[in-house]
């Protein structure tokens, strides 16, 4: 349920940031301005078809890149951990304690 936990936070922004923020410029290439409705559903219904490709391509290759972890790890592997951050790809160079760790999961956990 973590991994479900982020995808729905990421959902929730992606919701909310149109109205707060903006959108993004249109794109030349379709042909088709989708990113300028702030209205989440009016936006889905104007994306085109290629946002759909790319988003489904991108929800098929972390589900491939997770199953892979889960049979690379087997028992030994810890739920939600997708090697990112402490475990993993370190972009931010986060480095916590154990315990600091330990709390920032307990905290995912919580607002997943």
């Amino acid at each position: 349920e973590i991994t479900h936990g982020r995808i729905a936070q990421l959902a929730a922004v992606g919701f909310i940031w149109p109205a707060v923020f903006g959108t993004f410029p249109g794109n030349e290439w379709s042909g088709v301005d989708a990113y300028s409705y702030v209205n989440p559903v009016e936006a889905l219904q104007n994306a085109p078809g290629p946002a759909f490709t790319q988003i489904l391509l991108a929800a098929i290759f972390i589900e491939f890149k997770r199953v892979q972890i889960i049979k690379e790890e087997g028992s030994s592997r810890i739920p939600g951990d997708i090697k990112l951050g402490q475990t993993g790809w370190n972009p931010f160079g986060l480095s916590y304690t154990e315990e600091e760790y330990f709390e920032k999961q307990v905290q995912e956990i919580k607002h997943c």
